[in-house]
This record gives C-alpha cells, sequence and structure tokens, in this order.
C-alpha cells in the first residue's frame, strides 16, 4: 500500500501523521487510558512499523555509492567506467525513488527501469568484464541459495527437536508426584516473560535484569528438589538430544542446570 493511504492515521489515542518525506513524521499524543493495554500495543507497533519504513527509505546518493562499492567487488573498473556508470545509476535511482514516492507505480514499471539500469551499465563494460561479472553473479547467487537451504535446514531442525523434547515432556509428566507437579507450577508462575532480540534485552534497566535474574534464581531453587530426585531421567533425555558440546566443565554443569529448568517448564 502507498504511503498516501495512511495519511491521516488513528489508532488508539495516537494521531499520526506519515507524510511523503523523511523529516516529517508528526506523532501527537493525546491522553492514554492505561487500562486499554490492547490498543496502546497496536499503536506502538504501528509507530514503529512507520518509522521502519522511512528509515528504509534511502537517497539516491547513497544507493549509488552502495551499487558503486559492489560493484567495484565483483570487476575492476577504470576511471571513465565508474565515473559513466555512477551517473547511470544516480539517475535510475533518483527515478525509481521518485516512482515509490508517488505511490502510484506498478511493479512492472520499476522492473523496466531495473531492466533499462542493467543494459546501459553492461554497454559500458568490456567483453571480458561482463564474463567477469556473469561468474561473480553466479557464485554470489549459489552462496545465497546456500545460505537459504542452511536456514532452512536449520529451520525444520529445531521443530523436529521442539516437538521431540515436547513429547518427552509429557511422558515424563507421568513420573511426578502430585507435590512435585505443585512445585513445577508455582515457579511456572515466577517465571518472566521471554524477551527476543538483543536490542530489546539491552534495552531493560539494571533493575530489570536484577529482578529477572533473582526471579530465575528462586526458580532453580524451587525445582532443586524436583531434578534431584530425577536427575538419572533428565540427564538420559538430555544425552538424546542433539546439542554441541560445552567447552569445559563449568559449561557443562551451567548447560546442564538450563536444561533442567527449561525441561520442567515446558507444558
Amino acid at each position: 500500500m502507498p504511503l498516501k493511504a495512511y495519511k491521516p492515521l488513528f489508532i488508539g489515542f495516537f494521531h499520526v501523521n506519515l507524510y511523503e518525506t523523511e523529516s516529517n513524521l508528526c506523532c501527537t499524543s493525546q491522553i492514554i487510558n492505561k487500562n486499554n493495554m490492547k490498543g496502546i500495543k497496536i499503536t506502538v507497533m504501528m509507530l514503529i512499523i512507520c518509522q521502519a519504513v522511512i528509515a528504509q527509505t534511502k537517497t539516491a546518493k547513497e544507493v549509488t555509492t552502495k551499487r558503486m562499492e559492489r560493484l567495484d567487488s565483483k570487476v575492476d573498473l577504470t576511471d571513465d567506467q565508474e565515473s559513466k556508470i555512477s551517473e547511470i545509476i544516480f539517475a535510475s535511482a533518483t527515478e525509481m525513488i521518485a516512482l515509490k514516492k508517488s505511490g502510484s507505480f506498478e511493479r512492472e514499471e520499476m522492473k523496466e527501469l531495473k531492466k533499462k539500469e542493467r543494459n546501459l551499465i553492461k554497454s559500458q563494460l568490456t567483453s571480458k568484464q561482463l564474463t567477469t561479472l556473469k561468474e561473480a553473479n553466479e557464485t554470489r547467487h549459489l552462496e545465497h541459495q546456500k545460505r537459504k537451504n542452511d536456514r532452512m535446514i536449520q529451520r525444520n531442525t529445531r521443530t523436529e527437536t521442539r516437538d521431540l523434547i515436547l513429547a518427552k515432556r509429557h511422558r515424563f509428566e507421568n513420573l511426578l508426584s502430585i507435590d512435585e507437579k505443585a512445585i513445577i507450577e508455582k515457579a511456572r508462575t515466577l517465571k518472566p516473560e521471554r524477551i527476543k532480540g538483543k536490542k530489546t534485552k539491552g534495552a531493560l534497566t539494571p533493575e530489570q535484569k536484577t529482578e529477572r535474574k533473582e526471579a530465575h534464581i528462586q526458580i532453580r531453587k524451587l525445582l532443586k528438589p524436583v531434578v534431584k530426585n530425577h536427575k538419572k531421567e533428565l540427564d538420559i533425555i538430555q544425552s538424546e538430544m542433539p546439542a554441541k558440546e560445552p567447552k569445559s566443565s563449568n559449561e557443562k554443569k551451567k548447560k546442564n542446570n538450563g536444561f533442567y529448568t527449561k525441561f520442567l517448564l515446558m507444558k
């Protein structure tokens, strides 16, 4: 959806205007109802999306610099070639950015612009440079495909491992006494909310970090008797899980404690 379609946008108690230029993001906040947490979460998410859209908008000069760096890494260009190709990319990037900002371009129109740019760039290269560029692009494509396949394999492996460990946890439940189940349920109520991403974790205040650390310590303390009673079964289950070998005995001990806690808290 083009940026124009987002003007004006009201969500919850925020009034957000998204302008066509990067410098014009206006966000006016009014009275917030603290009890309306769902509305606040939606509003914050929309603000993040708006900021991301603006952050992704690059100038023609930035696009040209990035493209030239990429091309220079593949082909040795003369000064004259660099000058002419830079002009080609800059003109093309300027036109593409203008089309995107207008919000009325067609996908096929953008493809034609890119095709025209590629042809103009190729016209500035020698036959040897074209061969080198083609080989470099093919290599890059193969590397990209390999990374994509590796990520898919890792994702599938994680899914299979998760399903396997959940099945084992459900069977393990039958070995627990009523008191042990009550202990585990209490420990679950103390578990801090999971935080994803390094940036989000880095945004935690020292007090929040201390609070989370103390909660984990209390959870491990609660679960200690359960781990002691079923350590043999837990070690067997852990040995059946695909995992990297720890580098030291201290890491192994820490890893085991982490596994015991995560496994017992699973549902």
